[in-house]
């Protein structure tokens, strides 16, 4: 499954012996994204059966500022109704990025373990599969 919204892109892939990761990013390096992109990626995903199995959403390199209907969007993209539980989600940020995704997360106690801002691909997939060792063979998505 490949879907494209704006100048964001999410892509399912395959992690063995998990299940398959939703991976969303930036078509292109150093891409100007709209305002609210991750809700118009992550909006089909609201209380609907999940294909995926966790979330990575990768930002490094762009500018992008995480807003509230990305936020909200976010949390019920995580939502897993079937199994009554968050899927696990990692959040890649630059540090300016990861400060303020972290000061909105704080004045909205949305802050959980299952949501986590990491800094590298590896410690994403890592969290994304609740694995000790990862999987950081992870393919960027396609075009």
């Amino acid at each position: 499954m490949f879907l494209k919204r704006g100048s964001l892109i999410g892509e399912l892939v395959e992690v063995p012996g998990y299940g398959a990761i939703l991976k969303v990013g930036p078509e292109k390096a150093n891409a100007r994204l709209r305002s609210n992109s991750i809700h118009e990626v992550l909006f089909r995903f609201m209380e609907r059966l999940k294909p995926y199995v966790g979330l990575v959403i990768d930002l490094r390199g762009t500018e992008y500022s995480v807003s509230s209907a990305d936020l909200a969007t976010l949390m019920f993209a995580m939502m897993d109704h079937e199994s009554n539980r968050f899927i696990p989600c990692s959040v890649l940020l630059d540090k300016t990025q990861a400060q303020r995704f972290q000061a909105m997360l704080d004045l909205t106690q949305l802050g959980f373990p299952e949501l986590r801002i990491v800094d590298s691909m590896d410690l994403a997939v890592r969290h994304a599969t609740g694995s000790a060792d990862g999987h950081s063979d992870i393919p960027p998505p396609t075009e």
